[in-house]
């Protein structure tokens, strides 16, 4: 189930990373984690891919600023509001729910196991889309990354 109701993040395709954590900080004060480079594979609508990602949290929040470089052919090939994310104790029967309640499945990360290792993805009515967050798994890694650490995705 949803453990958080509220958002804990609010994810963002831009052009360029830097350049909007600049940005951002200049607009807003927000102050940034290191900036998280990774090629993930991805199963989504379109196939299953590698995809190269370049990423980096707000370190002030919640709700914290994800920033995610723009990736052509990806889930992360358009500019603007990508996600908000919310951590969850169980993603495969929140992914289920939400499937029956019409919110399909539009990716996720497979780890090197071939299960689900995060960026599961849902997309709702209006194109809002929500990230189901494993808080077991990725509560740890983003504790270690606001202290300044990298935050570890699943290969």
């Amino acid at each position: 189930m949803t453990l958080v109701k509220q958002p804990f993040h609010v994810g963002l395709v831009v052009e360029n990373v830097e350049t909007s954590m600049d940005e951002l900080t200049r607009a807003l004060g927000v102050s940034w984690g290191r900036i998280q480079r990774k090629t993930l594979t991805m199963e989504s609508t379109r196939g299953t891919a590698p995809v190269s990602v370049c990423y980096a949290y707000s370190v002030d929040g919640p709700p914290y600023l994800e920033l995610i470089e723009r990736r052509d052919g990806s889930v992360f090939d358009t500019v603007g509001l990508h996600h908000i994310g919310v951590w969850t104790d169980d993603p495969a029967s929140e992914s289920a729910r939400l499937d029956d309640m019409g919110w399909p499945r539009e990716s996720v990360i497979i780890t090197g196991e071939g299960g689900w290792g995060g960026g599961l993805f849902h997309t709702g009515p209006a194109a809002l889309r929500l990230e189901l967050v494993d808080i077991a798994r990725s509560g740890p890694r983003l504790i270690n990354y606001l202290g300044g650490g990298d935050y570890a995705l699943p290969s």
